[in-house]
């Protein structure tokens, strides 16, 4: 059981770009629209709740740019910025942590909607410019993995964060990545950057809690194993990485 664990905990961590994590807003031309599956699963109810950010209906002109490799390695949240005995596990700092799969890259959704719904977002998003990961961990609070991914401009990081509010309806009935099983579910969010949203991964059954929250071009993703429930936690470290994505981004 253990090697599924940790398994599945690579999987939600890497899946964040999950959903990182997720993608983009349908792209225009041929694919337009969710393709055969739409039906009362694919409505977007999913997007009207835990909105922290603006109104993104229409989408404005893109602005911004992403974070260099540097840039990304400083903005990542670090053991220092959580006080009482946080220490760095596994990192991952080049700059190209696992690209090819955020956006749900790889996941195969149950439904037909849902596998358009995946296929279109990804193909609409396009892959990141730049992905760092850094897992913090405690003896007793568990483990945060801390992933900064930077977007071609300002208007992608938006559709990925709007992506990640419509997946629980798009893909109601969960997928499969690699041949594990995952469910996303909403999750509440604490308020930070320019917009932010929470979801619960459900990996092969074990929870796991995860915040993104986007700073212009960038998105900060947090996952929490062993601690989601830990509020207070959640709000800190949430708080802890946008305050130094924006200290990093000038923002």
């Amino acid at each position: 059981m253990g090697g599924i664990a940790v398994r599945g905990k690579k999987l939600a961590c890497s899946l964040v770009c999950l959903l990182t994590l997720l993608g983009a807003v349908g792209c225009a031309g041929g694919e337009g629209g969710d393709g055969g599956g739409g039906g009362p699963s694919d409505k977007d109810t999913a997007e009207a709740s835990e909105k922290t950010g603006p109104d993104e209906s229409a989408s404005p002109s893109p602005t911004g740019r992403p974070l260099s490799v540097a840039e990304a390695r400083s903005a990542l949240l670090k053991a220092d910025d959580l006080s009482g005995g946080w220490t760095v596990g596994e990192e991952s700092l080049d700059g190209k942590d696992d690209l090819e799969k955020t956006n749900l890259r790889g996941m195969k959704g149950k439904s037909a909607g849902c596998r358009a719904f995946l296929t279109r977002t990804n193909r609409s998003i396009g892959l990141p410019v730049v992905a760092v990961e850094r897992s913090l961990e405690h003896t007793s609070d568990g483990e945060i993995t801390a992933r900064l991914v930077s977007y071609r401009d300002d208007e992608a990081a938006r559709r990925a964060m709007r992506q990640m509010r419509e997946a629980p309806g798009k893909c109601a009935e969960g997928g499969t990545k690699d041949g594990v099983e995952i469910a996303i579910q909403p999750w509440s969010a604490p308020q930070a950057g320019d917009e932010s949203v929470g979801r619960r991964l459900v990996v092969m059954g074990a929870p796991f809690g995860t915040v993104q929250a986007r700073v212009g071009s960038s998105v900060v993703d947090l996952t929490f194993v062993g601690n989601g429930d830990d509020k207070a936690l959640v709000s800190r470290a949430t708080r802890e990485a946008v305050e130094r994505l924006r200290e990093v981004a000038g923002k």
